[in-house]
């Protein structure tokens, strides 16, 4: 993905998911998640961005909410645990279930993988309760995803990852 881009697929029916991507950032400026996409005026957005700016998308993790045209920031780290490095992959989960949401990073999957988690961070007011899934990159040179995953939950999910060994039950989603 390029400046200012915008990827997205799905069925507008979608409700509750889980969305896992792996994506490597080959700079420093703003990319991240989509949920709940209906329009450019209605969706959530899991914002990513290791420069510290004073435009644009926050540095670190941080979560918006744009209904009818509304922006609502969600969620923001003060001081960000994570920031994605320049093309180092990292893999961006967010489950959402009703109006809740659950994020996990894992920094660096293929190296000495380390686990970040935000949440549950609730949407108040003004929600949406289906829509597609997309990837967004602000101001970057380039934005690669190795995979995107979409897995339908009934309840809450169970992700097992673990770098030790065979975990039981086997690392993946469980439902």
């Amino acid at each position: 993905l390029g400046e200012r881009t915008v990827l997205l697929t799905g069925a507008p029916a979608w409700d509750n998911y889980v969305c896992t991507a792996r994506l490597i950032p080959a700079d420093d400026d703003g990319h991240g998640m989509l949920l709940r996409y209906k329009d450019e005026l209605n969706f959530y957005r899991i914002a990513l961005r290791a420069q510290n700016s004073t435009t644009g998308v926050r540095r670190g993790l941080s979560v918006q909410k744009v209904v009818a045209g509304v922006w609502e920031e969600v969620f923001y780290e003060t001081t960000p645990a994570f920031t994605p490095p320049s093309n180092v992959p990292y893999d961006l989960s967010a489950v959402i279930v009703g109006d809740r949401l659950q994020v996990q990073i894992i920094a660096n999957p293929l190296g000495a993988a380390k686990v970040y988690s935000y949440g549950p961070i609730d949407f108040t007011g003004s929600t949406l309760a289906t829509g597609k899934i997309g990837l967004f990159s602000w101001a970057m040179a380039r934005l690669e995803a190795d995979f995107v995953r979409v897995n339908d939950i009934d309840g809450l999910p169970l992700q097992v990852t673990s770098p030790y060994g065979n975990p039981v039950p086997a690392a993946g989603l469980h439902g």
